[in-house]
């Protein structure tokens, strides 16, 4: 029952913004979502303005050359192999290319066409397979892991970072929104611990799904651009039985409008890093915070007020709205299981519910 709900809630989520599953607003491109084209020059820079267009090759995509996020301390040590790392925020390190010929699951219409600038007619290229698997990187930006720390089972477990992701681009899109893009499952990095830093299909089926779908209940969260799939082998224990078994290795590209977190101060506290902890927040406040004054003494404060505040207000919208939306599914199935019937039987119930 709850399986089945779950996969209800995914699937009416996802068919909004899967591509192949037809789902979209009758309204001009301009208009979506709202907003109008944002004026940036070919390069993403803000020095010279000219109006940004959807493309219909990757050849014609670029990051922000001038993003500040590459700014910001990176590691002193380049070789990747796993380790505690130190005074930095970031870890320079490439995604790890599958061996085997990668193939094109799904990709989300939305998020290419609206957040991306990328027309869908893209996604039949080579070069869009390389880019969203991790064979070829974008010119002007070297891909980063990220390190931050954090709490399991309710202990602090020092480490944790990007252990099979990789930052591969920052980007601002035609309505003057900022991107960050992420693989996930494309390579062991510093922080891949006891790792083969690969993902595998089933569970990237789950969160290319799963996070499409959130979106479109409401709930703020990650977005999935792609998903592909190779014939590279990954070893994985399914139900944590002691039962390995093959399965096939797979990378998600997602999108974020950052991907910093509370553990990613955390990790800089616990260390005693505290020049580099200042300067992550004021990053954090400027990019993300621009409303707060850098010269505001009580910046800092301020900033915690509002992502409590804000965290808290999209918690209870959130609850809100999708246990809604979620006991409506599950009614809905219910009736559908006694019933025992499809169509014109369980119509008149789903209506009289809502």
């Amino acid at each position: 029952m709850q399986g089945s709900c779950i996969a209800l809630v995914c699937l009416w989520g996802a068919a909004h913004g899967i591509y192949g599953l037809t789902w979209k607003p009758n309204l001009p491109p301009r208009a979506r979502n709202g907003k109008q084209p944002y004026l940036l020059n070919t390069l993403n820079s803000s020095d010279f303005c000219e109006k940004k267009r959807k493309v219909s090759a990757m050849g014609l995509w670029s990051a922000s050359l001038d993003d500040d996020l590459a700014k910001l301390p990176i590691d002193s040590i380049r070789s990747n192999y796993v380790r505690k790392v130190k005074d930095c925020v970031f870890s320079r390190t490439s995604p790890t290319p599958f061996m085997t010929d990668v193939r094109l699951v799904a990709v989300s219409e939305g998020v290419l066409e609206n957040l991306l600038d990328v027309d869908t007619s893209a996604v039949s290229t080579d070069d869009f397979l390389q880019f969203v698997s991790g064979g070829k990187s974008i010119s002007g930006f070297a891909p980063l892991a990220h390190r931050y720390g954090g709490h399991q089972f309710g202990v602090w477990a020092g480490q944790l970072g990007d252990g099979r992701a990789h930052l591969i681009a920052t980007y601002i899109n035609r309505f003057g929104e900022r991107w960050e893009l992420q693989l996930k499952g494309s390579g062991k990095t510093p922080y891949s611990r006891t790792g083969d830093g690969r993902a595998v299909l089933r569970s990237s089926v789950r969160e290319f799904l799963c996070s499409e779908a959130m979106h479109y209940l409401g709930v703020p969260t990650s977005r999935a651009a792609s998903l592909v799939v190779s014939d590279d082998v990954v070893w994985r224990d399914q139900f944590y039985s002691g039962n390995v078994t093959e399965e096939r290795g797979a990378v998600v590209l997602r999108v974020a409008k950052s991907w910093f977190r509370i553990g990613s101060l955390e990790i800089l506290t616990n260390s005693g890093e505290f020049h580099l902890l200042r300067e992550l927040v004021d990053f954090i406040i400027k990019e993300h915070f621009p409303a707060i004054l850098r010269t505001d003494p009580n910046r800092v404060l301020v900033c915690a007020i509002q992502i409590t505040s804000a965290s808290c207000q999209s918690l209870l919208i959130t609850v809100r709205l999708v246990s809604w939306k979620l006991t409506m599914l599950i009614t809905f199935q219910t009736h559908l299981t006694m019933t025992g019937g499809t169509g014109s039987e369980t119509r008149p119930t789903l209506e009289c519910i809502i």
